[in-house]
């Protein structure tokens, strides 16, 4: 329990935000452990349509507010600087920031997410994102300037077009013909799509089945967020890249009571950014290829890729394919730089990280489905791989929290 300090009554935060974004949701849930750790507060939340409420109560009176991702018509972060009424934002809408901010990262979102790609190695670049959000612009900064660093071309595709009303409801017939389009000048090309968000990375790949582009054969897709509402509903599943959104609503509400301490004080806080890192990529099926010009790699990589259940080994590999084990193997150290069976056991390892952090499965079942007919041999191979026993890897994810990270 939070301990009450001596003499003071509680301090009462509002939370207001859109809620039916998943972000939001986890920013609520990171100020909801700070307030179990760092004070007695009581706490409330407010949609973001209702936000005149806040100025409006006199029960309870308000003395702060977090500040999440709202309509941007709103111009929430003015309205409240203006108020005068204590607030943290954690939505990187607005630029310049009228408040003090933790918020994501966005230029390393857009950094990581080059890397993601370069790994795998692609021909072409194309970014979807928001034309009025300023985080957008960020991600898409962070992609080109990490790009250039090694001469790679990225086409900035900036769908200005759509609003925020309508980035739920996209226009699919006129996202489609632009993919179409894009994609169209040479249909060999290795395309990767980094999308500003889930929302956005949802409506590319239903645009690329009414395209007839393949996902991820002709085009890669990356999300952001990890909203298992917009990456798992549809095949294929999509990569996305994990925020730690609970540990900027940790820290938001951290930076809240202290500057309430400091109002208490007559100090006035100092305005402030506070800048938090993104997690790491969950690796899906919308991403699950290598860009590679040799034609029996691609289809060795995507056999395996779809027979991994079935325990495939590089004797049965070979026999399907019709070539030699030596052929196979000098071609994948040319064109991956790694042997048949290594890139079996990569593939088994992603696999098996996304199903120990995505699903309930029990350790056996989610050997099984990577191709492991016990589950002490998946225990013993998956420990090889990662120092670590699937148990412990799973408990692992399950305890990325919010709240300070060591280092701080």
């Amino acid at each position: 329990m939070a301990r009450r300090e001596s003499g003071k009554k509680a301090r009462r935060i509002v939370m207001v935000a859109n809620f039916a974004l998943s972000y939001n949701r986890q920013i609520l849930r990171g100020a909801m452990a700070a307030i179990h750790h760092l004070g007695d507060v009581h706490f409330y939340h407010c949609d973001h349509l209702q936000s005149e409420l806040v100025f409006h109560s006199r029960r309870p009176a308000f003395d702060g507010v977090l500040l999440g991702a709202c309509m941007p018509a709103l111009r929430l972060p003015e309205v409240f600087c203006r108020r005068g009424l204590p607030a943290v934002d954690t939505s990187g809408e607005i630029y310049p920031p009228p408040l003090p901010r933790v918020i994501t990262d966005d230029l390393q979102v857009g950094r990581n997410a080059a890397e993601y790609f370069n790994r795998r190695g692609f021909d072409r670049y194309i970014f979807v994102g928001y034309g009025q959000f300023h985080w957008s612009d960020l991600r898409l900064q962070g992609f080109k300037e990490a790009l250039g660093m090694r001469g790679k071309p990225v086409v900035g595709k900036q769908v200005t077009a759509i609003t925020y009303k309508d980035s739920t409801s996209w226009n699919l017939s006129s996202v489609t013909e632009e993919l179409a389009e894009q994609l169209a000048n040479d249909a060999r090309a290795k395309t990767a799509i980094f999308c500003a968000n889930d929302t956005i990375a949802s409506s590319v790949v239903e645009s690329c089945v009414h395209a007839g582009i393949g996902v991820p054969e002709q085009a890669a897709v990356l999300g952001v967020d990890d909203d298992e509402m917009c990456t798992l509903l549809r095949e294929p599943y999509i990569s996305s890249m994990q925020l730690q959104a609970e540990r900027i609503g940790y820290e938001a509400m951290e930076l809240i009571l202290t500057m309430l301490r400091s109002r208490n004080g007559r100090r006035k806080p100092r305005p402030m950014v506070k800048l938090i890192p993104p997690d790491r990529i969950i690796s899906r099926r919308s991403t699950d290829t290598v860009a590679v010009d040799d034609p029996l790699v691609q289809r060795a990589v995507g056999y395996i890729r779809d027979h991994l259940h079935e325990g495939l080994n590089v004797k049965e590999l070979v026999h399907v394919l019709r070539v030699s084990r030596t052929t196979l193997e000098m071609r994948f150290k040319a064109g991956l730089g790694r042997l048949p069976g290594e890139e079996m056991r990569r593939q088994r390892m992603t696999r098996a990280c996304d199903l120990l952090s995505s699903t309930q499965l029990p350790i056996n079942a989610v050997g099984r489905r990577v191709g492991y007919n016990s589950a002490q041999l998946f225990s013993e191979a998956f420990r090889r791989a990662h120092r670590m026993t699937p148990l412990n890897y799973r408990e692992m994810q399950r305890s990325r929290t919010f709240g300070p990270k060591p280092g701080r």
